[in-house]
């Protein structure tokens, strides 16, 4: 309890001494514990570690995907334009995903265009 009581306090601390330096606010109470080895810090680094790997994650299933159609489309409809290429490749997954279902009814760069200038 003491330890959960301490973490909070030190929650407060920086949010209410938010112009001091973590170091300061330990000296301001004579507390000597390196902040890297408070609860409050490691939450805080496995919340972001968490975070960044979700974001991460899904980041390299839309590249993967940026990729897989750029391929088709070039097997299918020959190679693309430079103009669409970056617009496939802007795509966000959603989209990426909903092109590669559609790609088997699109019969030409054209397509292609018309389905890419779609909301």
């Amino acid at each position: 309890m003491r330890e959960r009581l301490t973490d909070v306090f030190f929650s407060w601390l920086t949010v209410r001494f938010s112009h001091l330096s973590y170091p300061e606010i330990l000296t301001m109470f004579g507390i000597q514990t390196p902040f890297e080895e408070t609860r409050t810090y490691k939450e805080l680094v496995a919340i972001g570690h968490e975070k960044g790997l979700d974001e991460g994650r899904e980041e390299g299933r839309r590249e993967e995907a940026a990729n897989l159609l750029l391929r088709q489309a070039t097997r299918r409809f020959g190679p693309l334009p430079p103009e669409l290429e970056v617009r496939l490749d802007a795509l966000p997954l959603a989209r990426l995903e909903a092109l590669a279902e559609a790609i088997f009814d699109l019969a030409s760069q054209s397509d292609l265009r018309d389905w890419l200038g779609r909301p």
